[in-house]
Parts: C-alpha cells; structure tokens; sequence
C-alpha cells in the first residue's frame, strides 16, 4: 500500500525562485487568466509590505517531475504575475541604461536580477533558460515576449492569454515607473525586488510525493478550510478516478499532451459538470465521465496524433500504458 505524504513548509518568494530549480505549469492547467482586478490587489498587497513587514500570499502546490524540475498543481496564477513585476522592474532599469542613467551600474543590477528572479545563461549556449515555463499555449509567448523584453508586433492577432500576459506587463511596467519615476534609483529598484518582493511575500509551499494524485492534496486543502474551486476538486478528482491503474492525468495527456488540444476548452467542460455535479445533476463517476467525454479524444485520433509526437522521457510510461489499452479495443 502507498504511503501519502504532503510535505508542508513556509518559505519567501526569495526561497522559492531562488533555490535552482525549474517550475512548470503542466498541460492541463489552464491558460493564464489574471485580469486587472487580481493585478491591482497584488500590487497594493505589495505597496502594503514596508509597513506590515510581509504579506501572506497562499498556497503553492508543487510536484517534483524531473530532477531540480517541479509542476505548480497550485499557484501558477501567483507565480506568473509575481515573475512579471519583477520583468517589469528589469525593463525599467534598461530604459535607464539606454538613457544613460547610472548605466554601469544599472547594467550589472540588471543581470545580477535577472539570475536570481528570471533565469539563468549556462556558459555553453549563453541563451537564458526560465526559471518558470507557462503550458503550452502559454509559453511560447511568455518565453519571447516577456521573458527576452520584446513587444508583439500586432497585438490585435494575439490569443487571450497573449493578450493578458503582455496587458499585466505593461500595467505592472507602468506602475514600477510610477513608483521609481523621481528618484530613477536603480538601487532603490533592486531594494523592492530583492527586499520587499523576495522577502515580504511569503507561501506555504506543499510538495506533493509523486506516489500520490494530485486530487489528493486539493481535498485536503479543502478539508482545512483552504477555498478551492469545485472545478479544481472536480478536475482533480477525475484524474485520480482515471487513474486506477496506478498512473495519472489519462484525460489529460490525451486531449493536451498527445492531441495538442486547448485547455481553455477543457476548462469550459470541468466548469459545466462541476456545476451540474454541484447542483445534483450528476451523482456518478460514470455521469460525470460522461459529462466530460469530449475531452477524451478517440482512439484512432490518440494513435493517429500519438504517431507524430516527440514526447519527454516522464511521458513514457503513461504512452505504453495508453497503447495497450487502446490496442485492446481495436
């Protein structure tokens, strides 16, 4: 029998981003959803630090994939706005330099910020690799846009996560020039990020053993009075119930991984059966699999896409599992 461990442990922003490691937003997740309303209440949560000394800022879920490598099951919306003030705080002291205010200085500041909150460049290819990397349909722009300081050629083309990643940009990029626009001190710039940023926003960060669902955790948090969806209940829990063969996310690698599809939609259909689920429409398992059945893409469209798909070395396992399966119902 499986023993179930969640490894539980308070820790600043600092600690979280600066301790090495790689965190990725799975494909399931959804897309990045912050609106203006979330990006306001953290920038005054922020504004509030000097005085309060620090500011709780919740739960992280992580799952270790890979070696130095974790999955945020919780908190990527947090994560992503948090990396993007301090972007956006790196793009401030290159507006600086370009304008020759304490530009030698303001250059080593940029660099030594951005190994500590962004990425670090390994000596061999000097390309910087991100200490955080969104889902897919995420990503790629986060990783052009934000993360190498260039702005979209034609915003009116981009998808609606595009459209918010590159929107809290420019709010927080606003606000930090608001915030230093008298003093134009790169010091006192470094100071917010590396102090009031790094060490006033503390997590409670969960490690979830890779023995156990994902499900798990969230019932858990529920169970201590921690206000999670019913959709992140639901989703979870569809995940552990598709997983009765010992492995996970089975929904998930069909329809995201394999198929490519948008997880956006996935999101529509976990929101429509929690709330029939909530209302008592649905009282099964069975039900509620039915519910989500679009999600679940044909066996002749997984083995079709499965046939063109480079996969990572973690997927492996789950691929062989889901080759047998299908290869059973032919």
């Amino acid at each position: 029998m499986t023993t179930t461990f969640l490894n539980t442990k308070s820790m600043s922003y600092g600690e979280l981003i600066g301790n090495g490691v790689t965190y990725i937003v799975p494909p399931y997740q959804r897309d990045y959803a912050w609106e203006e309303e979330f990006w306001e209440d953290l920038w005054q949560d922020v504004m509030e630090i000097p005085n309060e000394k620090y500011h709780y800022t919740g739960y992280v879920v992580l799952q270790e994939s890979e070696k130095k490598k974790f999955s945020i099951i919780d908190g990527q919306q947090r994560l992503t706005t948090i990396t993007i003030i301090s972007l956006a705080c790196i793009k401030l002291l290159d507006e600086w330099i370009q304008n020759g205010v304490d530009a030698e200085n303001n250059k080593q500041r940029k660099e030594k910020l951005i190994e500590r909150f962004i990425g670090n460049r390994p000596a061999s290819s000097l390309k910087l690799s991100s200490k955080l990397r969104l889902n897919k349909n995420s990503d790629g722009f986060f990783q052009s846009y934000l993360i190498d300081q260039r702005e979209p050629k034609n915003k009116t083309k981009l998808k609606p996560t595009e459209k918010l990643l590159w929107s809290a940009f420019e709010y927080f990029c606003e606000k930090v020039r608001e915030k230093f626009q008298a003093s134009q001190s790169g010091e006192a710039v470094a100071f917010f990020l590396e102090e009031t940023l790094a060490e006033g926003l503390l997590f409670t960060t969960i490690y979830v053993d890779d023995d156990i669902n994902a499900y798990k955790v969230f019932e858990t948090l529920n169970a201590r009075g921690v206000k999670l969806s019913t959709t992140d209940l639901l989703k979870n829990s569809i995940f552990s119930l598709a997983s009765s063969g010992g492995e996970s996310d089975v929904v998930s690698f069909r329809y995201n991984v394999i198929g490519g599809l948008n997880p956006n939609i996935a999101e529509g259909l976990y929101n429509k059966a929690a709330i029939r689920t909530t209302e008592g429409a649905l009282q099964t398992a069975k039900a509620i699999f039915q519910e989500i059945k679009p999600l679940y893409v044909s066996d002749e469209k997984f083995k079709s896409d499965f046939s063109l798909k480079t996969i990572s070395s973690r997927s492996q396992k789950i691929s062989e599992i889901h080759l047998a399966q299908t290869g059973k119902s032919c």
